[in-house]
């Protein structure tokens, strides 16, 4: 079954349990609810370098696109407002656990950050 995608050409994909995430080339990320036949794609941000989400889906992280800074979302959810809480500057990837999100700054330096999810 083939389905359409947002936007522009399609950067990154990620599919959690009830979501699924697309960033395109643009820096602009798209969500829809999993299929029940089609999806419904919803601009969700824009200005984005990369997007990282946990495997349960319930922490949500992007690095901005011009400031190379992470930021964590505070309750993950394709409608209404979002807040974003500034994690740490000169990030270039984030990759989440659960628990905790590895990170790859700027310079090459890889960290790791602990009770991300508490």
């Amino acid at each position: 079954m083939g389905y359409t995608g947002p936007g522009y050409a399609i950067l990154s994909l990620i599919v959690t349990d009830r979501y699924i995430w697309c960033l395109d080339v643009k820096g602009v990320l798209f969500c829809s609810g999993l299929p029940n036949g089609s999806l419904s794609w919803q601009r969700f941000e824009e200005n984005v370098h990369q997007v990282a989400l946990s495997p349960s889906g319930s922490l949500l992280w992007k690095v901005e696109q011009k400031t190379m800074t992470a930021y964590a979302c505070g309750k993950v959810t394709i409608k209404g407002k979002r807040h974003w809480y500034k994690a740490l500057d000169d990030t270039e990837f984030v990759a989440l656990g659960d628990e905790t999100a590895w990170i790859i700054r700027t310079n090459g330096d890889m960290y790791i950050q602990t009770g991300v999810g508490e």
